[in-house]
């Protein structure tokens, strides 16, 4: 944007919120889009890490069954461990 439809915007944004209102609305759309990124970045992780494992665990002659339960299992420790770490830290 030029530097003349900055002013315009800021003289509307000026003429329905406050300063205040407005620093706390950019922060709240900053945080949705932060919180947006890491959840599809760590879904990306998470099923490459999947994708990986199983790879791993067939090329070593293991059941398939038996792989998806090891996947089933790693996924809950994961979380429990997450619910751990938010619980401990917070």
């Amino acid at each position: 944007m030029g530097r003349a439809e900055d002013r315009k915007k800021r003289k509307f944004i000026n003429q329905k919120l406050t300063k205040q209102q407005f620093e706390i609305l950019k922060s709240d759309i900053n945080r949705e889009f932060i919180e947006k990124e890491v959840s599809e970045r760590c879904k990306y992780f998470k099923e490459l890490f999947s994708d990986s494992l199983v790879e791993a665990f067939l090329k070593n002659n293991l059941p398939k069954s038996k792989v998806m339960m090891i996947l089933d299992d790693t996924d809950l420790i994961m979380k429990r461990k997450v619910e751990e770490r938010r619980n401990g830290n917070s």
